[in-house]
């Protein structure tokens, strides 16, 4: 079958009496799977059980919307599976996707190539036999990726302008081992021992940091995403004012001030608490030590250290502009006043 539908053909095939099996040499010599598809339309079939929201999807209105094929349920599960497997037996044995390519990494401000390392949890939701509940589960998503910095105008390293961004992923239901061995081989396709400066990118989740000092150890720069620190926040203010919203665009917007591009400095702490409480006239206090609570666990994963982490606009060797376009800010404003949130 292919992607325009069944193709009839005439071919030989043999037949061993002594095994009882048979084969057909020109299916493999066209690249036929054992279901008789060619490969476009297995590849079509495995994205479409893959993607869908179940098998029964992609065989009743995926696939016969975006090719016209008419494939069984049961077909798009066995195809998904058997490719599933192909991967999960190639990974073991010690093999790696796309083919090895040194990449020319892009400069910082001061003239040093850079290699960047990310990871993160994301959620996937699943079901369970018959429509049921179901926990849902985390895989871990990795990436080595080679940004373009975005210099001021007059910066002397400006990349070409036909610098793009390049990027290989990982993702999957790894232990934090198991994917640093499958990252490093990533890294080692890409030449990532030829930049000069590395720079681990995460979200200050547990173990994610001692994951990239553990497995990239030489001297990794550890930058904390603080986008996802801006979620927190916003949170935050949700907990702290939960019916009014001017105050709290006004607090968790203005003083934290990410819309105007300055640097947060989240941090734990119960002063800074009583700081707002007192100035901004919260309500009793036992809705205030429940509120207390929920921001404790809203700003856990922030420690002391993360100060550092945020401050790339330093001019200690670990300077702005090594962060990819998407997560750069620039130099916090000099003289403001610090509000409360700021202190936190």
């Amino acid at each position: 079958m292919s992607l325009l539908g069944s193709v009839p053909c005439k071919r030989a095939y043999y037949y061993c009496g002594r095994c009882g099996h048979g084969l057909a040499p020109w299916d493999r010599a066209v690249g036929l799977t054992a279901r008789s598809f060619t490969p476009a339309t297995e590849r079509l079939i495995c994205l479409a059980g893959t993607l869908s929201d179940g098998f029964e999807e992609a065989s009743t209105k995926v696939l016969p919307e975006m090719a016209g094929l008419k494939v069984a349920e049961t077909t798009v599960q066995r195809t998904t599976e058997a490719a599933g497997d192909r991967v999960a037996d190639h990974l073991h044995a010690g093999g790696t996707f796309a083919f090895p390519h040194r990449w020319n990494w892009h400069k910082d401000a001061l003239g040093r190539t850079c290699a960047y390392v990310g990871i993160d949890l994301t959620g996937v939701r699943q079901q369970a036999k018959n429509g049921g509940k179901a926990e849902g589960r985390m895989p871990y998503v990795a990436m080595i990726f080679n940004p373009v910095a975005e210099l001021p105008a007059d910066a002397p390293h400006q990349p070409p302008a036909s610098a793009r961004m390049q990027a290989r992923y990982l993702c999957g239901l790894y232990d934090l081992d198991q994917l640093g061995l499958e990252l490093r081989k990533q890294a080692g396709q890409v030449g990532m021992d030829q930049a000069e400066v590395w720079i681990g990118l995460t979200d200050g989740g547990n173990g994610l940091e001692e994951f990239v000092r553990r497995n990239f150890p030489r001297d990794p720069v550890l930058i904390l995403d603080f986008w996802h620190a801006s979620e927190y926040l916003t949170e935050l203010g949700q907990v702290l004012y939960p019916s009014d919203e001017e105050t709290r665009q006004r607090v968790v917007g203005g003083r934290v001030g990410l819309q105007n591009g300055r640097r947060p400095a989240p941090k734990a702490g119960g002063h800074a608490l009583a700081g707002i409480r007192h100035r901004h006239g919260l309500p009793s206090p036992s809705i205030v030590q429940e509120r207390q609570r929920t921001m404790a666990s809203l700003l856990a994963p922030f420690r002391p250290d993360d100060r550092g982490r945020l401050n790339i606009g330093s001019t200690n060797g670990r300077d702005a502009y090594t962060l990819p376009i998407s997560r750069q800010q620039p130099r916090p404003r000099t003289g403001r006043k610090r509000g409360p949130m700021r202190r936190i």
